[in-house]
């Protein structure tokens, strides 16, 4: 998704979510971006057994537990008004805030691609230095900030083939192909510097197959192979002007 606005700086964040399917322990299935006022960013990463697990409670769970002291489950019911159905739940984490003294200026909900899904349902900032600081420990601070082995981030630029002014209002349908399997892989807008944001797991696929539309100008369709599922982290795309009528 895109970036939430912020503007202010804060101490903790809060979130309610839940995460769809599972996926083995301590693997990263969200990121949650901060970006600064000041040009740092940080990451926090939502992990599967430790902050999460699957808020539809399936039978074969084995361990319903968190590792993180300051994850717990807030909320239980069933998939169904009536009180039937699979039990369900929702969680509550409590990140710090690794800058609390920088403005956040924004934030972005990045997928890990993961076989569970994130499913984030509220995010709050707390921003009181004066709160005292919760009854059990937050674990260390062991990450890296460093998410290049679960996501890669490529910029597809649609640019008028003539001139080479990007072109703002382009759309971008997105295809890709694994162990021969070909799906959709989402529908993109590219911004007013003509640039379109692509996020992928790495390693994974084995195509892209890439379908640009912008009105007035003719379709492009292309397709992009690699042998190792990374792709060039820049994309230019040169599209023509459709002639008068």
């Amino acid at each position: 998704m895109g970036q939430i606005p912020v503007g202010r700086s804060a101490a903790r964040l809060h979130l309610i979510h839940g995460a769809s399917y599972d996926c083995p322990d301590n693997t990263p299935v969200a990121c949650v971006l901060l970006r600064y006022e000041n040009g740092e960013v940080r990451r926090l990463f939502i992990r599967y057994g430790v902050h999460v697990r699957n808020w539809y409670v399936e039978a074969n769970e084995r361990d319903p537990t968190l590792s993180d002291p300051r994850s717990l489950v807030v909320w239980n019911g069933y998939s169904r008004p009536d009180g039937s159905g699979t039990p369900t739940r929702l969680f509550k984490t409590t990140f710090d805030n690794p800058l609390p003294a920088q403005e956040i200026r924004a934030i972005e909900l990045l997928s890990l691609f993961a076989r569970a899904n994130s499913v984030i349902l509220a995010l709050t900032l707390e921003d009181s230095p004066g709160i005292s600081p919760p009854a059990q420990p937050a674990p260390p601070a062991t990450e890296d900030n460093d998410d290049s082995p679960f996501r890669r981030e490529d910029f597809l630029r649609a640019l008028d083939a003539d001139s080479g002014q990007p072109i703002p209002n382009a759309t971008v349908r997105l295809s890709v192909t694994e162990a021969a399997r070909t799906y959709r892989f989402g529908v993109y807008g590219s911004d007013a510097r003509g640039q379109i944001r692509l996020n992928y797991p790495p390693g994974k696929f084995q195509t892209f197959t890439v379908d640009v539309t912008a009105p007035g100008y003719a379709p492009v369709h292309f397709e992009i192979l690699s042998d190792d599922g990374l792709f060039s982290p820049d994309l230019p795309v040169r599209l023509k002007r459709e002639p008068a009528p």
